[in-house]
């Protein structure tokens, strides 16, 4: 969309609303963390070549449990894996909205 003036207005209900939904949100994501920036800095990051590694060692895993270790949790590996799809796929969801948010209030 072109940029063109905007006449909009937010009330102090809506700006409630908003806020109680964001606040639904988290709820539904009690495991979400909060690391430092020296945690964000040491952990390996999980994009997308590294959800797409994921998926066929989840493949793989599930085809050959005879080839892993009797401990390895192959459902636990699914688990972790769904989790990080459906959170990319929530991520991707509110990147847009804060970019619209920010975009706007340029």
């Amino acid at each position: 969309m072109s940029y063109q003036n905007i006449a909009a207005a937010l009330s102090p209900q809506d700006i409630q609303e908003i806020k109680a939904a964001l606040q639904k949100i988290q709820q539904k994501m009690p495991f979400l963390v909060t690391l430092s920036t020296e945690e964000r800095r040491k952990l390996v990051k999980m994009g997308d070549k590294s959800l797409a590694f994921v998926n066929n060692s989840v493949t793989a895993a599930q085809s050959n449990r005879e080839i892993l270790p009797a401990t390895f949790e192959v459902e636990e590996l699914v688990r972790d894996y769904q989790l990080a799809t459906a959170l990319t796929e929530v991520l991707i969801s509110m990147q847009q909205l804060t970019e619209q948010v920010d975009d706007t209030i340029l």
